[in-house]
């Protein structure tokens, strides 16, 4: 093969330059898409040069300065910024493909840095033509997750066989992958992946990024000047178990009346708000939907307790990083607190134990001194076990590791032309290259 990208020689030192390949809008107020931009955004803070390959949506409040950001063409039917499945998807991830390959002709790309799991698909496809190494960035899995997606019993069996059928493929033919989590590692090497391939680095968060928030605009937009206030920021797909919400403020409404829920999401919570009124405290639940870090911030700068009533996450729950991030208090399901300390850092109650979970609200509320601790050590233990200064390096070893492999690759074949070129591109997905 023939290649304008010098790797004989390569200096593995850094800086490096990485495709970062996202199939989803970005910058976007979920949770992948805010690790992939956090995770950008320290890689170019450290000289890299960072492209993103993503989708042509994104919201404009995000700071994205120093990223190199590559659009797919506009897609008109496909407008949806959160997460999850959608007809439209499909195209989005086939124009993804090509516009991959397009970064890697104009540029000397030295691995391909692949999230969730679109965007592995089409980093193997570009390495099938440049060679270019995979990392897969492995948020989730799809045997837990896609069946979140359907009600039907029937549905759920084939979503479930389905989904375990994309996590013996995908990730197993990546060059090598993160894990986010233990659980998540130790699934991955069920699956029959060698474990010199997985490597667990859990995510990271700038524990500054959730202490500028003003809790008086939310409190004074409420009308809630001394009353208890528990906020969930975040989706309201299946898989959050948002019902878990109203069913847990119902039991705390015996105990603590005058408490307040807000919730913080970027779609219509129509379902919430009836399961609110036939539970009769819609008048104690409060909705701000909103989209950017901004309302997040405020929302959990005004809040005594923050809530996630997830009950499994087989991946790493970012939002538990941005709650302890903000000094809060946090009050969980077990499957959810991972590496953190029940007791002293937040608070995890059996798993599906919604009167478990209100009282552990209440503990918080009638008591400073627990509360106080849980937030002083919560944001201490994010800040040690979970700064980028501690993760950047990790990931940096493994570009160290992936890039040879292109070399070695090149040199076997270096008196062959059976593939010497790219495959064409279309016009439409043309270098569009932006900061925003």
């Amino acid at each position: 093969m023939c290649y304008s990208r010098q790797v004989m020689n390569r200096d593995l030192s850094g800086p490096y330059k990485i495709a970062m390949v996202a199939a989803c809008p970005f910058p976007a107020a979920f949770a992948s898409s805010g690790l992939i931009r956090e995770l950008s955004l320290e890689l170019s803070r450290r000289g890299h040069e960072i492209h993103v390959i993503t989708y042509h949506l994104g919201l404009r409040d995000y700071h994205v300065d120093g990223l190199r950001i590559h659009r797919i063409p506009g897609v008109p039917f496909y407008r949806k910024i959160s997460s999850g499945i959608s007809p439209g998807k499909p195209i989005c991830d086939a124009l993804l493909c090509w516009k991959l390959l397009n970064v890697l002709r104009s540029t000397d790309i030295d691995v391909i840095h692949a999230h969730n799991y679109e965007a592995p698909v089409a980093g193997y496809f570009a390495r099938y033509f440049s060679q270019v190494p995979v990392l897969y960035h492995a948020h989730n899995t799809m045997l837990h997750e896609l069946p979140s997606y359907f009600r039907n019993p029937l549905a759920k069996r084939a979503a479930r066989a389905a989904g375990r059928k994309l996590d013996l493929w995908i990730p197993s033919r990546a060059d090598r992958i993160i894990a986010l989590s233990a659980e998540q590692y130790q699934y991955l090497l069920d699956t029959g992946i060698p474990g010199w391939k997985i490597h667990l680095i859990p995510p990271a968060i700038d524990p500054d990024s959730f202490l500028k928030g003003n809790g008086r605009l939310i409190r004074d937009r409420f009308h809630l000047i001394g009353e208890p206030l528990i906020v969930y920021t975040g989706g309201l797909q299946p898989y959050q178990n948002c019902d878990a919400l109203i069913k847990t403020m119902k039991f705390l409404h015996r105990n603590v009346p005058d408490a307040h829920l807000l919730i913080v999401a970027r779609s219509a919570p129509e379902s919430l708000r009836s399961l609110a009124h036939q539970a009769g405290i819609s008048d104690r639940i409060h909705f701000l939907q909103r989209t950017g870090l901004e309302w997040d911030r405020h929302s959990l700068a005004a809040a005594d307790v923050a809530v996630i009533p997830r009950t499994q996450c087989i991946g790493f729950p970012i939002k538990i990083l941005n709650y302890l991030a903000a000094s809060k208090p946090v009050v969980c399901f077990e499957d959810l607190a991972k590496s953190f300390i029940s007791g002293r850092e937040l608070l995890a109650v059996p798993t599906g134990d919604y009167d478990a979970m209100s009282d552990a609200i209440r503990q918080i509320i009638q008591n400073p001194e627990l509360a106080a601790g849980l937030s002083r050590n919560g944001f201490e233990a994010v800040t040690e076990r979970h700064g980028w200064s501690t993760m950047i390096p990790k990931i940096e070893r493994l570009y160290r590791e992936l890039i040879p492999m292109q070399a070695r690759f090149v040199n076997s074949q270096s008196d062959s032309a059976s593939h010497s070129e790219f495959p064409p591109v279309s016009p439409r997905s043309s270098s569009r290259v932006s900061t925003r």
